[in-house]
């Protein structure tokens, strides 16, 4: 679960106890998601970050600013791929995102990843670039979903502007 206490818990459902803390926002949790192999964990806030967790330690591995502009731009929805390498994001600014979450930027301290790397990394060892994004012009994404064979759909809110 997440809330706005800023962290994400994982609950035993048997014994109802939280079994993980994980910590590191610095606003509101958004949306969730554990990668198919149940190794990581993904956040979503309201300021428009994704935070990727390993389950295992509870260490913060990554973060990803999801729009570059000066404003905040929530992300409402995040699927992970079946081999759970591509993640997808959606939120209000109306794009589709998919980041490479193979990309190295846990190792942010080895300078032989930066200019390689799939991603362009930020200040502070962010991740900044999608691999790819996809405009849907007047919608919100509001729920992305991978099929078994590694479609992306989504649902969204159409909105005038």
């Amino acid at each position: 679960s997440g809330s706005d206490d800023r962290t994400v818990r994982m609950w035993d459902i048997q014994t109802g106890r939280c079994v993980r803390l994980l910590i590191g926002l610095k606003c509101d949790v958004t949306c969730l998601e554990v990668s198919p192999n149940g190794r990581h964990a993904v956040a979503g806030d309201i300021l428009g970050y994704i935070h990727v967790w390993d389950i295992g330690t509870s260490r913060l591995i990554k973060e990803i600013r999801s729009c570059l502009r000066k404003d905040t731009v929530p992300v409402y929805t995040l699927a992970l791929s079946s081999c759970g390498q591509a993640l997808a994001s959606g939120g209000a600014d109306n794009f589709v995102k998919v980041w490479d979450l193979s990309s190295p930027s846990e190792n942010r301290g080895n300078p032989d990843f930066v200019k390689n790397d799939v991603c362009d990394l930020g200040p502070s060892g962010l991740t900044t670039e999608p691999v790819t994004q996809f405009q849907t012009k007047n919608t919100q994404l509001l729920n992305l979903f991978y099929s078994r064979r590694n479609l992306l759909m989504g649902v969204g809110k159409y909105t005038t502007q």
